[in-house]
This record gives structure tokens, C-alpha cells and sequence, in this order.
């Protein structure tokens, strides 16, 4: 080989060594932990107990397969290694197919480890659903803890302190299950007015009532039943809209229906219960439809926690009735006044009810609006036909599923606590003022819902959803506000792609093409009018299909970008996020001069591109680049915390440069 060529390799050398060092080590500590879990027994109860021991069996099986990733991984950067070390073309080309013969005994091994983790991940979830919290010690374990079983569904509303709940601060607007499968159910396909539709039915209701006086729920006193809310817009809509064979239960309990308690008792009945006799009696009848109908004094956001709450142990009666987890979808609509709002729950990889909005605010007595009314309807109709089809062939469970184990967070399912990043935002952040979380959390959904929107689901990490009371391991008995994602680092259900790296590229050619994506997503994210802010390597994940896909997350202090009043061309930023970044590496760069948001966003991928042309200079002068080798220690970090402390000592050095 020339000088050249090994003074550049020698510099290559020593990073492909260190990773062959780290996969050692990594084969070496996972081989120690299997003999370790190999020798250890199950107690006596345990030991009896099947399903005890088939999850001990998975766990050994899953921890053989990560033994074998990581000695693939370590041949794998063995082989990169030795192809480095190649001199004479003959010895490239038998590298080379050395190299290709690694890399797909690792793309295997991490095939079988992938299966391996999805058989275990649904066992552990089996089991606690099986025999339930009391049977059951899981000490890891993490779950939703309702205010109170005893509660009925009606103190969710927002006058009942509802927003305390786990109803509360439902989502706005957009479907974060893989394929939309929310969406595809319950939302119509045009939402577009048609001025040339026929004239909706609903406007023959007399909804004049409905917005000028206070029209109670039920008949009582002198109130005539034929002026109560279930009669004026209620029957109306269950006449003209319902499946076939969907019978309407009005005012029942739902623990008549075989409906079990999980965030509110089952003693709570619904304005309206829907559903579907069986074998043509009512005690075959099984519940799909939650509907609540409130007086004018009332508002739809405001009573949709109540319908959201019985919708989610209906939900769970569905799965407990035979269905598959995957389509325990329930409809729910609430009319209050004259307004009419629809959302539906849904199940988390199996468990987890968790509620969506699929619509604002919709006015009964306006044409556009009533249009789109009969629109949600007419859909609900085709499932609520399809959830008749798939119950007249389900087998209920038996036993039946506990139905605590719903309230159990999956692995599948990342939980942020507090929701948001407090940290220089709230005075005494440890108190977590209700009304300022709050208000972020809803602004960030209204970020998210317009990258929904704007079809932006590629490259965004969703929340599932959110509640307030999240019991996690550390917190012991301490529960505080958490929200949902997929795990994106886990295959499941949640996340049927591929698994996400948590750590940037640590190889040139790969880095580039991860700061192009971010790139072409930053542009979009800013055509949206939204601004990240707080972009670093550990917000991005990346993995390698047939391009590098990303993922964007931590969307905390995510905002839409505004003109200022009276200064045409300048923008804005809310006060608190200028006041975290004003002594930020980002906020000294292209932003302090342009005044531009957007720059904030477009500082990391400055810092990419700097670290690609400082590398490949490098190379083309011979030179050690500083530059290169803290980008080394950002995509090597032992984690994000160390990875971004990094990143911001590149930040740094990249400024300097600038000067």
C-alpha cells in the first residue's frame, strides 16, 4: 500500500478496531447474562405454573438470539476491519465477499433477535392479562391508575374536575396507528363541502331549541320528553343512521351488558348504548356504540371525556368478547346544544385503550356541517356493520381477560413523563401547574395535527395518546402525567417498519445521506409553518431501507412559525422558548443574524454538512480533522445525554470556525 493509503487507513483503522472492541464487549457481557439467567431457578410456584415457565423459556430463547447478534455484529466489524487491511486486489475481492457473507449473517441474526423480542414482549403481556394484577407480581410493571374504580364515567366531564383523569386532554385531530386504521374505520373519505349535495336530513331537526335555551338531557317536571336532547337530534339519527340490526339502549348501566369496570364503574350509563343482539334477545346484546346527548348548557369537548371513558371499557369488552385487538374499534359521538363531535378508542398494541377526536365542533343547523354529520355517520354505519359480521363469528374468551391488565402500558409503548420538557419553562416546575401543562400539550397537538395534515407521518413519531395518572417503576406510588409513543428502538405492531437507531451514523458516506433526509424534512416541516427548535442527533432517528429513513421526536417545544405585528419580514418566537435558547450554540449562529426562526431547525444540518467537508478535506490533505473525531464521539456515545453533550462541543467548534 502507498503512504497515503495507510496514513488515511490507519485513522479508519483505529475507529473500525474500536468498534470491533465495543461488539466484544457487548458479546462477551451478553453471553455472561444468559448463563447467568440459564442457572437460575423459577421458586416452587412458579415452577408449577405454565405459563411461568414457557416465559422463562422465551426469555433464555431471546437472550441466545442476542448472543448470536452480537458475535455476528463483531464478525461483521471484524470483516470491515480485515478489508481494510487488504493491499493486493485479490485480497479486496475475498474481503469482500467475506464482508457480504457478514453482513447477512447479521441481517439474519437480527431477524431471529427481532421475532424472539415480539414472542417474549406478547408473552409478558399475555400473562399479566391472564392472571391479573392480584395473581401476578410484576414489579416493573407499568400501568394508567384511574382516579378511582368507583367513580361513575360522568366525573370525567370538565365541570367534574374531569380534566384529572385519564380521559382527559384527548387527542386533536389525527390517527397515530400504523396504516391509519382508526381513520380508514370511522373517518369519511371527502371531508370537502359539495354544494350540489342533497340537502342534509339532520336539518329537518328543530335545532333552534338546541342553541337558544338550555334543553335538559331528560324529561322531567313540566319539560315534555319530546323537547329533551336524545329526542330532538337522538332518535333522528338513530332512525336514519344505524346498521342493520343495531339495537339503542338508552340509560342503561353498562355492567347489564357484561361491560366491566376499568377507568370509571360499570354502574355508568351512556345517554345511548349501541350494539348488536346476537342470537335476537337482549341478553345477547353486546355494546359497540357509546352516545351521549347533553343540554345546550354543556359543550361537545367538554362531555367527550365521559363518552371516551365507557367507550374504553366497551372497547375492552369487545376483545373480551372474541375479537381482535385490532379491531376493537368503538365509535363515539356526543351532541351537546346544537353541536355534534365524533372520536373513537382504540387498543395500544393489544392493550392500552386510548381515546382520538376524528372531529371539531360540528354544527347541526349549518348545511356544510349537517353534510358532514351525515358523512361521519354514514361511515360509522359501514363498521358498526362490520363489527356485526365479526361478532357473529367470535368466540368469547375463556376465561375472559382481566380486565386490569388493559390498564398495563406495553413495552411497545414509550412513556415521556410530564408530557413536556418543564425544565426552564414553569417557575417550581416539581408542582406542574395543571393550567400551563395543559397548555402545551395542547399545542402540541395542534403541531402534530398539522403535520398530519400536511402528510408529514413518515418522518414524525406520533403520541398514542396521553394520560394523567402513569404509574412507572421509579416512581413507586407517585403518579404523574405521562404520554404515549411507539417505541421505535422495539418491533411491534406499533411499529411494523424496521427498528430506528438511537445514535447518528458513524460513517461518512451514511452521514451525508442522514443530513440530506433531514434536509428535505426540514423543508417540509417549515412549508407546514412549523418549527422544531431543538434538533439534535438524539431527536433524529434514522435506519437504512433503500434510502436513510428518519424520525423525528421530542416535539416539546415544537411551535408555528408567525410574522410579528407591525414589523413586516421579521417572525416571532414565544417568549419561554427564546428565553431556554438565547445562550444556545443554535441561537448564536444564522438565527442571531437573520431573525429567522427557521434557522434554528436548519443549525444542525449546517453542523452536518460542516463535519462532511471537514472529513473530506481531511482525507484529501492528509490532516487529522477535530471536527470528524467529535462526530466519532457523538455517534459512538454511550447515551443521548453523552451524545448531545457531544454534539453541542461540535456546535461549539463549528462557530469558531465561522469567525
Amino acid at each position: 500500500m502507498s503512504d497515503n493509503t495507510s496514513s488515511v487507513s490507519e485513522r479508519d483503522l483505529r475507529l473500525s478496531s474500536r468498534a470491533c472492541q465495543i461488539a466484544l464487549t457487548q458479546w462477551e457481557v451478553a453471553l455472561s447474562y444468559r448463563q447467568e439467567l440459564a442457572t437460575n431457578k423459577l421458586d416452587t410456584t412458579s415452577a408449577r405454573d405454565d405459563h411461568a415457565a414457557e416465559l422463562h423459556r422465551l426469555r433464555i430463547a431471546y437472550q441466545d438470539a442476542f448472543v448470536k447478534e452480537c458475535l455476528a455484529s463483531y464478525e461483521l466489524f471484524k470483516a470491515e476491519e480485515q478489508l481494510l487491511r487488504c493491499g493486493t486486489h485479490d485480497e479486496i475481492l475475498v474481503s469482500k465477499k467475506e464482508l457480504g457473507e457478514a453482513k447477512a449473517a447479521r441481517s439474519a441474526a437480527r431477524s431471529a433477535l427481532d421475532e424472539q423480542k415480539m414472542r417474549l414482549q406478547y408473552a409478558e403481556r399475555l400473562l399479566v392479562v391472564e392472571k391479573g394484577v392480584g395473581a401476578l407480581h410484576v414489579s416493573q410493571r407499568r400501568r394508567i391508575v384511574p382516579c378511582s374504580p368507583s367513580r361513575p364515567a360522568s366525573d370525567s366531564v370538565a365541570s367534574n374536575q374531569g380534566t384529572a383523569g385519564p380521559g382527559a386532554l384527548t387527542s386533536f385531530l389525527f390517527d397515530p396507528t400504523p396504516e391509519e386504521r382508526v381513520a380508514a374505520a370511522l373517518l369519511p373519505d371527502d371531508l370537502e363541502d359539495d354544494p350540489d349535495a342533497e340537502l342534509p336530513r339532520l336539518l329537518a331537526c328543530d335545532t333552534t331549541q338546541l342553541n337558544m335555551v338550555q334543553t335538559p338531557e331528560h324529561a322531567g317536571g313540566s319539560v315534555p320528553a319530546e323537547c329533551t336532547v336524545p329526542v330532538i337530534v337522538g332518535r333522528a339519527l338513530l332512525a336514519n343512521f344505524g346498521a342493520d340490526g343495531e339495537v339503542a339502549v338508552e340509560d342503561k348501566e353498562l355492567a347489564l351488558s357484561g361491560v366491566p369496570t376499568l377507568l370509571a364503574n360499570n354502574s355508568s350509563r351512556p345517554d345511548f348504548t349501541t350494539g348488536f343482539c346476537l342470537d335476537g334477545s337482549m341478553s345477547s346484546f353486546v355494546p359497540c356504540r357509546i352516545r351521549e346527548f347533553k343540554s345546550s348548557s354543556k359543550s361537545c369537548v367538554e362531555v367527550l371525556p365521559q363518552a371516551f371513558c365507557a367507550a374504553s371499557a366497551v372497547c375492552v369488552h369487545l376483545v373480551r368478547a372474541g375479537l381482535k385487538p385490532e379491531d376493537a374499534i368503538v365509535p363515539v359521538d356526543v351532541t351537546a346544544g346544537g353541536q355534534m363531535q365524533f372520536g373513537a378508542t382504540f387498543l395500544a398494541d393489544g392493550t392500552l385503550p386510548l381515546p382520538l377526536i376524528l372531529s371539531g365542533a360540528l354544527t347541526i343547523g349549518s348545511r356544510r356541517d349537517a353534510l358532514l354529520i351525515e358523512r361521519f355517520l354514514s361511515k360509522a354505519r359501514v363498521h358498526m356493520d362490520k363489527l356485526r359480521t365479526l361478532l357473529q363469528t367470535a368466540q368469547p374468551l375463556d376465561p375472559p381477560l382481566a380486565p386490569v391488565g388493559f390498564l398495563d402500558i406495553p413495552d411497545s409503548v414509550f412513556v415521556k413523563r410530564h408530557c413536556i420538557n418543564m425544565d426552564g419553562m414553569v417557575p417550581g416546575r416539581s408542582a406542574l401547574l395543571d393550567e400551563t401543562l395543559r397548555s402545551w400539550v395542547v399545542n402540541m397537538y395542534h403541531v402534530f395535527a398539522r403535520l398530519y395534515e400536511r402528510g408529514l407521518k413518515a418522518n414524525v413519531c406520533f403520541p398514542l395518546g396521553h394520560a394523567v395518572n402513569v404509574l412507572l417503576p421509579a416512581l413507586e406510588n407517585n403518579p404523574s402525567w405521562g404520554m404515549f409513543y411507539p417505541d421505535l428502538s422495539r418491533p411491534s405492531t406499533l411499529n411494523p417498519d424496521g427498528l430506528f437507531n438511537l445514535f447518528p451514523p458513524a460513517t461518512a458516506c451514511v452521514l451525508e445521506l442522514y443530513a440530506d433526509a433531514l434536509r428535505v424534512f426540514i423543508s417540509s416541516l417549515h412549508a407546514a409553518l412549523v418549527v422544531h427548535g431543538d434538533l439534535y442527533p438524539s431527536n433524529v432517528l434514522w435506519r437504512e431501507a433503500s434510502s436513510i429513513v428518519i424520525k423525528v421526536i421530542d416535539w416539546d417545544t415544537a411551535f408555528f412559525l408567525r410574522r410579528n405585528k407591525g414589523a413586516p419580514g421579521t417572525w416571532s418566537i414565544p417568549a419561554q422558548r427564546a428565553q431556554m435558547w438565547e445562550n444556545t450554540a443554535k441561537w448564536k449562529g444564522k438565527y442571531k443574524a437573520s431573525g429567522d426562526p427557521r434557522d434554528l431547525d436548519l443549525f444542525m444540518v449546517d453542523v452536518l454538512d460542516y463535519v462532511v467537508k471537514e472529513h473530506a478535506r481531511s482525507i484529501e490533505d492528509n490532516i487529522t480533522s477535530p471536527a470528524w473525531e467529535l462526530w466519532t464521539e457523538v455517534a459512538c456515545a454511550s447515551s443521548t445525554g453523552a451524545c448531545n453533550a457531544k454534539f453541542r462541543d461540535l456546535q461549539a467548534l463549528y462557530l469558531e470556525a465561522l469567525r
